[in-house]
C-alpha cells in the first residue's frame, strides 16, 4: 500500500511543481488518487484545504502565488487574475496587494462566486489575458488598472498606478483610455481624472494635485508639464492619442489651457461626455 501511495505522488510531482505544489480535486483523481487517499492525506494533515476542491500539498500556510493558483483552479479554466493581482503580474508595484485577499475575473456567465480569500468579478467584456510562471493566467495591464481604480477610487493612487505603468511602457495612454471606456460606469471619476492628467503631461501623483490648483487658479496662466505621452508597448506600434482623441474626456476648444480646464471641471463634477 505504501508503495502504491509513493507511487501516486511520483506521478504528480511534475503537476505540483508547475503548480507551486497546489492541487484541485478533479486533478487529484484525474492523476489516479481515488476520494478515499485525498481523504487520508487531508485527515493525516499532509494535505490542506485551501478552497472548496483545492490543496495545498505543502505544510505552514500559503504564500501569495499559492493563493493565487489556488484562486485560478477555484474559479475555473476562464479564470483570470485580475486588479492588483494582474498588475504585480505585469511588473507593477504602485499599488500594494492587500493582505489575505486574491482578485479574479471571470465572464458573466461563470458560476463561479466569491469564497474565502478569493473576490471574484465578473466581466461582460471577453477576457484579453497573458500568462504568467507556475500556470497563473492574468488580465492584461490595462484592463487590470482600470479594474483596480474602480475599487480603489483614490485619485492620487489611481494616478500614480497608472502613471507608473505609462512611463515604464507597460501599457500606452490610448490602451488605458479604450479599457476605461469598455469598463464599468460606476466609481469611474477617479480614473477619469487620471487620464485627463496623463494627457497633458502629468507624471506623478504631485504633479497631479498641482495640476487641479492650477487650473482653479484665476492668476495662473498655462503651465507646461512633462512632454505629452507617445510611449509604445510592443502590443501597440502607433503612439498615444492626442487631446482631440480623447474627445470624451478632453472637448476640443480655443486654446490648450481651455481644453484642459474644461474637460477637467466636467470631470471633478462627475459628468462625462
Amino acid at each position: 500500500m505504501q508503495c502504491r501511495l509513493v507511487t501516486r505522488d511520483a506521478l504528480l510531482q511534475p503537476l505540483l511543481d508547475s503548480q507551486g505544489h497546489v492541487l484541485s480535486r478533479a486533478q487529484a483523481l484525474g492523476a489516479g488518487l481515488s476520494r478515499r487517499a485525498i481523504e487520508h492525506r487531508l485527515a493525516s494533515q499532509q494535505w490542506q484545504l485551501l478552497l472548496p476542491g483545492v490543496y495545498l500539498t505543502a505544510p505552514g500556510r500559503p504564500n501569495r502565488l499559492q493563493a493565487q493558483v489556488a484562486a485560478l483552479l477555484y474559479a475555473g479554466e476562464d479564470a483570470a487574475l485580475d486588479d492588483v493581482d494582474a498588475c504585480g503580474l505585469a511588473g507593477l508595484a504602485a499599488v500594494r496587494a492587500p493582505n489575505g485577499v486574491v482578485f479574479v475575473v471571470v465572464p458573466e456567465g461563470s458560476r463561479a462566486r466569491s469564497r474565502g480569500f478569493v473576490q471574484v468579478r465578473r466581466s461582460r467584456q471577453p477576457l484579453t489575458t497573458l500568462w504568467a510562471t507556475y500556470q497563473r493566467r492574468y488580465l492584461a495591464p490595462a484592463c487590470a488598472l482600470v479594474a483596480m481604480s474602480r475599487r480603489i477610487r483614490s485619485e492620487q493612487t489611481v494616478l500614480a498606478a497608472f502613471s507608473e505603468a505609462v512611463q515604464r511602457r507597460i501599457v500606452t495612454l490610448e490602451q488605458l483610455v479604450a479599457a476605461h471606456q469598455v469598463g464599468p460606469p460606476k466609481f469611474a471619476a477617479a480614473a477619469e481624472l487620471a487620464l485627463v492628467d496623463l494627457g497633458v503631461g502629468v507624471r506623478s501623483a504631485p504633479e497631479g494635485t498641482f495640476h487641479r490648483l492650477a487650473d482653479a487658479s484665476l492668476v495662473l496662466g498655462e503651465v507646461l508639464y512633462n512632454r505629452r505621452c507617445c510611449c509604445q508597448t510592443a502590443e501597440s506600434s502607433s503612439p498615444t492619442p492626442s487631446r482631440q482623441k480623447l474627445g470624451w474626456c478632453m472637448r476640443p476648444t480655443v486654446g490648450a489651457h481651455m481644453n484642459v480646464k474644461t474637460s477637467s471641471s466636467r470631470c471633478r463634477n462627475g459628468m462625462t461626455s
